[in-house]
């Protein structure tokens, strides 16, 4: 049976996506992040970009920092990937 116009075929989509990643990976090396983030309960870095399956569309560009004490989700790990320390959370403004 032949595909309906207009939809991808597995490679099609393969293809696609791996462009996708390519964009993203090319503009995270362009402007000096280590990886992508989603809350900190999540990352990955530059080198292995989304190996969660996602789209990447929820994260955030970030940084490889020093883990946390209270982070207990990656185990045994001397680094995260998350904001710069000196960055205020989402949606707060910066004071000085």
């Amino acid at each position: 049976m032949a595909e309906k116009e207009g939809k991808m075929n597995d490679d099609e989509y393969h293809c696609k996506a791996h462009n996708v990643e390519k964009i993203i990976e090319d503009y995270l090396r362009d402007n000096g992040f280590d990886g992508l983030y989603y809350e900190i309960e999540c990352g990955c870095e530059i080198t292995n970009l989304m190996p969660c399956s996602g789209s990447g569309l929820d994260c955030t560009p970030g940084y490889k920092i020093p883990t946390p004490e209270d982070h207990e989700l990656y185990g045994e790990t001397d680094w995260i990937i998350g904001p710069k320390p000196d960055t205020p959370p989402r949606g707060e403004k910066e004071t000085k």
